[in-house]
């Protein structure tokens, strides 16, 4: 084990026990340490010879008193020091081992999940937040060298998210508070705020109001008695900013600050494995595949753009959007259509860009549980035959076989694909 490796494992253990979750295997032999959503360490310990419980005296007074992991280089070896709890009672676990083997693994944390209770027309904003957190938490502990080129860049629109957040909550959090979110010992350390007033220029005369916001910014920089450094955030105190996004709707000129960082977020980290592991089911490989092999090369030839498991279609007059999500005995899959001409949809659209939105952008939007392929396929079909309805009616495109009152009688395809995965639901 290297002094690197060793000076993150403790600055994780000491700093961070809020964002991560300890598992150790039966022999005691490797612990896997996962950091909220964007990376999972694993220590695997090389000749484990002692582990004792509770009570090394002759140690303590080196190791911190609260602390969810711990490493000490030692004679011939280390210790690691965990605190291991269950139900009913927690315990501080002491291992000697020769040495360790530290794996680390990077995970895509664009794919936080944002609950319906959460999303009330502001997903770009939880989604941001959440995103923002765990990039600076992920800089502040694997520095520059943990971060790839994009992130790296986003660094100061991560901070400027978190300040925007804390600015437009003051009603909240008071002046101090907002100060308190970032402790320095050094004084002269404003790095902080002049990386979000470099990142929040960018929009300066692109995004109305946002001068306020920059005015805001540069009063507490010039402010004698408030000095920031991120790499001192109080992490614990974000877990409450997320809880009050209520602040920031997607008709607000500042939410495309947001949207842009979950965007930008998205693409950097497509190299990186999902947390999550994708169903195993026979289910879930079969349904899968077939979405791919079938359901999306009809999607991209009748004019969607994406990649699975998001779709889009922009004409001059609707926006469609599709998407799935299978899981272990079912295919969810979410949908809508949406009038251009609806003052929601030009608010958001002024905000993200087309090609980037989700059903979640609608806050509001269809879902079916399909319970077998044939569903799947056949809401995708008539899905896409409300599609084709639609353009021809914009064009007037009618031949001479069709019934135009059959067309003005027929019932919406969507509400035909609510009613039948709801009779599937109800079996």
């Amino acid at each position: 084990m290297n002094e690197s490796h060793q000076e993150i494992i403790n600055r994780i253990g000491n700093i961070y026990n809020d964002f991560i979750n300890i598992s150790i295997n039966e022999d005691l032999s490797v612990l896997n340490i996962q950091l909220d959503e964007f990376a999972q360490v694993k220590l695997i310990l090389k000749n484990k010879i002692q582990n004792k419980y509770l009570n090394l005296k002759e140690i303590q007074s080196k190791l911190y008193e609260k602390c969810l992991i711990q490493v000490q280089k030692v004679e011939n070896g280390y210790l690691v020091c965990s605190n291991v709890s269950n139900k009913k009672t927690e315990n501080k676990l002491i291992l000697f081992c020769e040495d360790i083997d530290v794996n680390i693994e990077f995970w895509d944390y664009s794919k936080i999940k944002i609950s319906e209770d959460e999303n009330k027309e502001n997903y770009r904003v939880c989604l941001a937040v959440k995103e923002a957190r765990n990039l600076l938490i992920k800089h502040v502990l694997f520095g520059d060298e943990g971060l790839n080129y994009i992130e790296k860049d986003l660094v100061k629109y991560a901070i400027l998210i978190i300040v925007l957040n804390l600015l437009q909550l003051q009603e909240q959090y008071n002046e101090e508070n907002i100060s308190n979110l970032f402790k320095v010992e050094d004084k002269n350390s404003q790095n902080a705020l002049k990386q979000a007033l470099e990142a929040i220029k960018i929009y300066v005369g692109k995004i109305d109001g946002v001068e306020m916001f920059e005015q805001k910014i540069e009063g507490y920089l010039s402010s004698q008695k408030n000095e920031y450094i991120y790499d001192d955030i109080d992490f614990e105190k974000l877990k409450i900013l997320e809880n009050n996004q209520s602040h920031c709707y997607y008709n607000e000129p500042i939410y495309k600050i947001y949207a842009d960082f979950s965007v930008g977020v998205k693409n950097a980290c497509k190299n990186f494995k999902c947390k999550h592991k994708a169903p195993s089911t026979k289910f879930a490989i079969k349904s899968e595949k077939y979405i791919k092999q079938k359901i999306v090369p009809t999607l991209t030839e009748n004019g969607f753009e994406g990649q699975y498991p998001c779709f889009i279609y922009k004409d001059c007059s609707k926006l469609y959007v599709i998407s799935f999500e299978v899981m272990d005995n079912k295919v969810v899959i979410k949908y809508d259509d949406k009038n251009l001409e609806l003052k929601k949809i030009k608010y958001l659209l002024k905000n993200v860009y087309y090609k980037e939105i989700k059903p979640e952008d609608f806050c509001v939007y269809l879902t079916s549980e399909c319970l077998d392929n044939q569903s799947v396929g056949e809401c995708v079909k008539q899905f896409l035959d409300d599609l084709k309805l639609h353009k021809e009616i914009e064009f007037d495109e009618y031949s001479k076989e069709t019934d135009i009152k059959h067309h003005k009688q027929r019932q919406s395809l969507l509400d035909k694909i609510f009613s039948i995965f709801k009779k599937e639901a109800d079996k």
